[in-house]
């Protein structure tokens, strides 16, 4: 599981105006929000402001409603812990799924290789902590990875060195398979449900480089 101190919201009924209490607009003045339309125009959307956003990480969604509850929480949240939020959906028409996944893929053909990019969703994601505590966390599982993936090739073959491991694109995971039967027949048998282990990618939540995710 990727565990970045982000957090969904599983239905509208549990993501109350309350729980956003701390998010009040005296705290978020004068952010200004870049978002991205259909024909590509950046636009600034002055809202409100709390720490500078931070360019290091930029966060991506995809979301076409912009009145939705849902969004406007992720936003909130976003401007509050001082984040660079882009929505690649706004202008967009909602075709089915494949049309965040295209949009997406779209997007980082123009985004430079090494920028640090999260992924999340639109409607049912908020954010907990600011920019460099995702950054540090991210930085932690790739050196976890790393001394993993180092260990079971020596153990494979003790002669062979350890090669140079470029950072790893991390997944949100779930055990359930998704969209369709046929989708998942492409898969081994389904992890049980019993399991604690999660083997579906789950395009929700994912973060690396540009240029690794589109590797």
């Amino acid at each position: 599981d990727l565990r970045l101190k982000c957090f969904t919201v599983r239905g509208e009924q549990l993501a109350t105006p309350e729980l956003f209490e701390k998010f009040s607009d005296t705290e978020l003045s004068d952010l200004a929000v870049t978002s991205h339309t259909e024909e590509g125009r950046n636009q600034d959307q002055t809202d409100s402001a709390c720490p500078s956003k931070d360019d290091s990480l930029i966060i991506y969604t995809f979301a076409t409603d912009l009145d939705h509850f849902g969004y406007n929480s992720l936003r909130r949240s976003a401007q509050f812990f001082g984040h660079k939020l882009v929505n690649i959906g706004e202008g967009k028409n909602w075709k089915g799924y494949g049309t965040r996944l295209i949009s997406m893929k779209k997007e980082l053909e123009s985004i430079d290789e090494d920028q640090l990019i999260l992924v999340v969703d639109g409607y049912d994601t908020l954010l907990q902590v600011g920019p460099g505590e995702i950054i540090a966390r991210f930085g932690a599982l790739n050196e976890k990875f790393q001394q993993q993936q180092g260990e079971e090739l020596s153990e494979a073959d003790e002669q062979q060195s350890t090669p140079h491991f470029q950072e790893a694109v991390f997944f949100g995971a779930e055990r359930y398979c998704w969209p369709s039967e046929e989708v998942c027949q492409r898969y081994e048998a389904k992890t049980s449900l019993d399991s604690p282990h999660n083997k579906f990618l789950n395009a929700g939540t994912y973060i690396g480089r540009a240029g690794h995710i589109r590797q």
